[in-house]
């Protein structure tokens, strides 16, 4: 007696061929899809990113000789002050900064409206003041110019300018004349750093010695200079993304 097999069917893939164009049966049709991955190799930048490299690497050479400049020290006080008036003579001149002075041949003078000048001296270094004792002058309008070596070693200078209006007439010694304020402190050998000369022109801003090259240029110009290097840069990147994608897509 045969006897029925419990176990279901069994399911057979069977393939269909795909219609032809005329409606034939017999006619396959076969699609093969080629996938190609590119890996780049980090080892080897490619020419986009050492562009890019480059011209971050020349915005930092064309800032960074501005950085220590702003680390110099600077004028915090002073008597005179900027365009004061005196209706008495002040006991002494006085230059308060940011931080100690050292002693490499300080020099203050006072120089005229004529911008001659009528007053030279040493001045005593105590920290971060220098000082002298003020000279009785004529009535009329003076700069003061000093040039000193900051705490970082670089020589800084300036000019203050200022109005006696005391009423009283001055005598006004002559350079030749004129003793240091502190006979028993000389003056420290010039610095290699030494600018050997005090400011004629009454501006309060500090200045720095001659650096040459790119450091003679403003800040602005060095950061545009800088940002058109980075905007070409990007520009070229940019061209040659597009170039390899489009090699792609072919």
């Amino acid at each position: 007696m045969h006897r029925p097999d419990p176990r279901p069917p069994r399911a057979h893939a069977i393939a269909v061929p795909a219609p032809g164009p005329l409606g034939n049966p017999t006619h396959t049709t076969t699609r093969t899809t080629t996938r190609t991955t590119t890996h780049t190799n980090p080892a080897h930048p490619t020419p986009t990113t050492a562009l890019l490299t480059a011209a971050l690497a020349l915005l930092l050479t064309l800032l960074a000789p501005a950085l220590p400049a702003r680390a110099h020290d600077f004028l915090i006080s002073s008597t005179p002050a900027d365009n004061q008036v005196f209706d008495a003579f002040p006991a002494r001149v006085e230059l308060e900064f940011t931080a100690d002075i050292i002693p490499a041949s300080p020099a203050l003078l006072i120089m005229d409206s004529e911008r001659a000048v009528v007053w030279e001296a040493v001045p005593e270094l105590a920290g971060r003041v220098a000082s002298a004792e003020f000279p009785h002058l004529e009535d009329g309008e003076y700069s003061l110019n000093w040039s000193l070596v900051s705490s970082d070693g670089h020589r800084v200078e300036g000019a203050i300018p200022f109005t006696l209006a005391t009423g009283q007439s001055g005598t006004a010694p002559s350079p030749d004349d004129a003793a240091p304020s502190s006979p028993d402190s000389p003056p420290a050998p010039s610095s290699p750093d030494d600018g050997g000369t005090i400011p004629t022109d009454p501006s309060p801003a500090a200045t720095d010695g001659p650096v040459g090259g790119l450091g003679d240029l403003p800040l602005a110009t060095k950061i545009a200079i800088a940002v058109g290097a980075l905007g070409a840069a990007a520009v070229v990147a940019i061209l040659a993304f597009r170039r390899k994608d489009r090699g792609l897509g072919e």
